[in-house]
């Protein structure tokens, strides 16, 4: 099996629905904190002295997020959802063209379309419904709207990596069980992506993500 092969199947076992509840967003996750010069957080919701401004900003000085809509705003606390992801990784790649993807729920004039194309082309995220989830008697859909959780993040992010394996085991306990969200969390906790939650000593692969959080993730795995 190649490189691609093993991605989508992954992709396709893992990430393609949300392992979480689609309510309120959590309390911020992975605050740690901001010991480099923050950088201008450029909305006027996201503080100077947030966990998340310094990557917020990172993103803004690369040309990756220009706020939610025309709000002017980042709304850092928003849970992220599959569309957002799959944009901000499609723009940290320069944007390259992809073919259209086959899902009925991603419009050809949405913001997110060339993405959704990109990451389904790739690998780096499957559908959340049709053929390719073993039902060939449904249409394929890629559910944009739907909030991303913690382990759906990662095991994303890891994808997006190379689905790097050997690294030591994870230290958190709601995270060690499973075939690919140990090796997952293992990465992104030995590349310091991740913190875990608090002081919890937990992952909480079941928690959503907001908009402040992934930022801070893509800051770690990218910015630094």
């Amino acid at each position: 099996m190649n490189r691609f092969t093993a991605s989508v199947a992954l992709v396709l076992a893992f990430t393609g629905a949300a392992t979480g509840p689609a309510g309120a967003a959590p309390p911020d996750r992975d605050a740690v904190a901001v010991t480099a010069r923050p950088l201008s957080p450029h909305f006027s919701d996201v503080p100077p002295g947030a966990y998340y401004a310094t990557p917020v900003g990172w993103l803004v000085e690369r040309r990756l997020t220009t706020g939610v809509g025309g709000t002017g705003l980042f709304q850092p606390d928003t849970p992220v959802t599959r569309a957002q992801v799959a944009t901000f990784l499609h723009r940290l790649a320069g944007s390259p063209p992809a073919r259209p993807a086959p899902h009925i729920d991603v419009r050809r004039d949405a913001y997110y379309t060339a993405a959704v194309g990109w990451v389904y082309e790739t690998g780096t995220m499957g559908s959340t419904d049709g053929p390719d989830r073993g039902d060939r008697d449904r249409p394929f859909r890629f559910s944009p709207d739907r909030p991303m959780t913690r382990g759906d993040v990662v095991i994303t992010l890891w994808v997006a990596a190379g689905t790097p394996w050997g690294h030591p085991p994870t230290t958190f306990p709601d995270a060690s069980t499973g075939y690919i969200l140990p090796g997952a969390v293992a990465w992104a906790e030995a590349e310091g992506i991740t913190t875990g939650v608090g002081g919890t000593g937990l992952f909480q692969p079941d928690a959503l993500v907001t908009r402040g959080q992934l930022a801070t993730f893509l800051h770690r795995l990218h910015g630094r």
